[in-house]
């Protein structure tokens, strides 16, 4: 995941990425997820970053965790 951030990060292209069960399996991996992507906090409580919405331009975009 971090080599293919590096590379997406060279286009300064935004990335959301909606994580389910195979992602995230325990805290740990979690921990690994959000270290490596940042991701609007306004999710609810104890799902922050891993739940969240945002705006792009006339759309909005909802993220949720699959699991």
């Amino acid at each position: 995941m971090k080599k293919w951030k590096a590379f997406t990060d060279r286009y300064s292209i935004p990335i959301y990425i909606a994580v389910g069960n195979h992602e995230i399996n325990s805290e740990m991996s979690e921990g690994i997820i959000k270290s490596i992507f940042k991701m609007p906090e306004n999710g609810p409580s104890g799902l922050k970053g891993l739940v969240y919405s945002f705006d792009h331009e006339n759309s909005h975009f909802i993220i949720l965790d699959t699991n």
